[in-house]
């Protein structure tokens, strides 16, 4: 009855969801990507074969999907609702269950260890309804906390010496995390070691009885999640893949956990979190004063556990601030963290990035602790103590309006499901995540997909293509580009290239002044495909080499005040060129590297191979290939498809203009 309650407060923190239920998205950005997991695990499960390899993207290979952040036992409920209220409604009512499901879990665990039914209920509430999870409103397998609880309930029985049931529990409840996200299973692993640490320390004598059990529930685990396991370790092997997040970017801030952030409705007090790096959702670290407050004082009162729930939170709060420490934007140590010790032993670690998600382990710390520290409270002052206490801990978490997205859906598309023939669509929109959405209505495999890891290999492949390389570049064709100041985001402009032609390649040489108004500690960073440098006063601060596709470098290095020289040399073999530049001066915010600090910007220009497609051998490429349409953003599609190959356009609306491909 209690879990029960916290239905209308999920339909209330994500209103107006539940009034749009089959005809917009929880969320936006990735959480189209999103939606297309659920539904490409429905469609596996009707044709009963894998969901970790599809031909539904990536034509005309496929692609694996082992990689892919499916949130798999959610995907498969979804799948279940798909046929009878359609993807929209089946991913919206999922959505919200998870809100509710990681509630009471919560309650669960809390009225296992014997809290008060009260005390349990506001812990599910500080775990569910709180910043981190309101923050990952985008990323759905974050959001799915609700197996971790679970686990630890069977883990704790597991210690208390219980029945062989509950370590076959836990293992499965381990098994289930992992599959929502490998976040969260390193987040359990990350509050297993202080629960461990203390039954060691205070429990040898059932020594015997309870490390069978353990070791039950570690072979429960390998024994269902090793076949996907290997099959990352060997996928990863020998296959690259892109799409890591830096560690350095995507690491919390120590302010972060104590100054509201933009996630929040609190932000507007405060204006911290403007300095911090990572985007708002990967800044979202507040663990709430008064959360924290309460605990404290139930740690004070020696409340049951709060003391190993605390540490478990603090093991949280340290790996999640990354390899190096930030304060107020600004890194003031190197790289010595625990995480980065931890990322060099288990280089997997880097492979992941974004160690800020760690900040989970420290949101379920404290939930888990608030239960024992409200019936601790209560016990010596009453409930007209510990309720408000309790109740506080709401408001202070309270998340901007919830963002839903409406979907677009040119007409062609829903004819294209219906048709029984075969064919490709190369669908070139500017929003990847639209891509996705389109290819969720029209059902037919497309070249290219927003995936949470792509093979290298194919992501060259694609960029080589002499149609879709072009147009996924964004850029109409020239022989030389100017290099433009704002933001240093360039992917050089483009010339389709031949059949058998030599692949596209380029050079530049970049140069500026950087104006130092203070000494101090600069940040810099630079993301490149192949081989770029990154020059101050002549001297290399960054490089990457040829066959580092897709490699994020970064740099702290002291500069005195006065005018340095800024030099970027880069080379590109072939494929589609990009690079991004950012700074940060001393105490300020993080900057496209080429704008506000350096008057004048760069200069510079891109030298490009200029060669010339023809309709014959465009057509040729396209048809074995058994493209039948192609689907191009207004302002991307005329000069190549129109004006250079004679396509005439079958649709246009929506954003979208729509060829069918000629079959002569």
């Amino acid at each position: 009855m209690w879990c029960v309650a916290y239905v209308p407060l999920a339909i209330a923190f994500t209103w107006p969801l539940a009034a749009h239920l089959t005809s917009v998205l929880a969320g936006r950005d990735d959480n189209w990507q999103n939606l297309w997991n659920f539904v490409e695990v429905s469609r596996a499960l009707g044709r009963l074969s894998s969901p970790f390899f599809t031909h539904d993207v990536w034509h005309p290979d496929g692609v694996t999907l082992v990689f892919q952040t499916f949130d798999l036992p959610d995907a498969t409920l979804a799948s279940l609702l798909m046929p009878l209220v359609g993807p929209l409604a089946a991913f919206n009512l999922v959505y919200l269950w998870i809100f509710v499901s990681c509630g009471a879990a919560m309650y669960l665990l809390a009225r296992d260890r014997g809290g008060s039914r009260m005390a349990a209920f506001l812990a599910g509430g500080a775990y569910t309804f709180t910043t981190f999870h309101f923050a990952h409103a985008n990323h759905v397998h974050i959001l799915a906390m609700q197996w971790v609880p679970l686990y630890l309930l069977a883990l704790l029985r597991v210690l208390d010496g219980d029945r062989w049931i509950w370590a076959f529990a836990g293992g499965v409840a381990l098994v289930l995390t992992s599959l929502a996200s490998w976040y969260h299973l390193l987040g359990a692993f990350l509050v297993t070691l202080p629960i461990l640490g203390s039954w060691i320390l205070g429990d040898r004598a059932r020594w015997r009885i309870i490390v069978p059990r353990v070791l039950g529930l570690c072979a429960t685990y390998l024994v269902l999640i090793g076949p996907l396991l290997l099959a990352i370790l060997r996928a990863r092997a020998q296959d690259p893949v892109a799409g890591a997040h830096p560690a350095q970017w995507f690491s919390a801030d120590l302010q972060s956990f104590v100054f509201p952030n933009a996630a929040q409705t609190l932000h507007r007090f405060s204006a911290h979190w403007k300095r911090w790096q990572g985007g708002a959702e990967e800044t979202a670290s507040y663990l709430g004063l008064v959360l924290l407050l309460t605990c404290l004082i139930g740690w004070r009162l020696r409340a049951n556990r709060v003391g190993v729930w605390l540490a478990a939170a603090a093991v949280g709060i340290v790996m999640s601030l990354g390899p190096a420490l930030h304060v107020g934007g600004r890194v003031v140590t190197g790289q010595v963290l625990p995480y980065a010790w931890a990322a060099h032993a288990f280089p997997l670690l880097s492979f992941m990035g974004a160690p800020v998600r760690f900040g989970f382990a420290a949101t379920l710390g404290l939930a888990a602790a608030l239960a024992p520290s409200l019936d601790a409270i209560a016990a010596r002052w009453g409930w007209r103590v510990a309720l408000p206490l309790g109740l506080l801990t709401f408001p202070e978490h309270l998340p901007n309006p919830f963002a839903v997205s409406v979907p677009v859906t040119p007409a062609p598309m829903r004819e294209w499901a219906r048709a029984q023939e075969p064919f490709a669509v190369l669908d070139a929109t500017q929003a990847e995540t639209r891509r996705l959405w389109h290819q969720v209505v029209h059902g037919k495999p497309i070249f290219g997909g927003y995936l949470t890891r792509t093979p290298l290999r194919l992501e060259r492949k694609l960029a080589a293509d002499p149609i879709a390389g072009p147009l996924l570049a964004w850029e109409p064709p020239t022989a030389v580009v100017p290099f433009g100041t704002s933001p240093p985001d360039w992917r050089a402009a483009r010339e389709p290239i031949a059949q058998q032609s030599p692949p596209l390649s380029l050079s530049d040489h970049l140069n500026g002044t950087l104006v130092v108004h203070a000494a101090g500690k600069w940040f810099f960073q630079l993301w490149s495909e192949d081989e770029g440098q990154l020059f101050i006063d002549g001297k290399p601060v960054l490089e990457s080499r040829a066959g580092t596709e897709g490699h994020w470098m970064s740099a702290v290095i002291e500069l005195a005040k006065g005018n340095h020289t800024v030099e970027v040399h880069y080379a590109k073999r072939g494929g589609c060129p990009r690079l991004r530049g950012w700074a940060r001066p001393p105490g300020g915010d993080v900057d496209w590297l080429g704008t506000t600090d350096i008057p004048g910007g760069l200069s510079g220009q891109v030298q490009v191979r200029r060669v010339t497609l023809t309709r014959d051998s465009a057509l040729a490429h396209m048809h074995p290939l058994h493209v039948g349409y192609i689907v191009a953003s207004l302002e991307d599609s005329a000069c190549l498809l129109e004006r250079q190959l004679g396509f005439v356009p079958m649709y246009s609306g929506e954003g979208v203009r729509i060829y069918q491909v000629p079959t002569h």
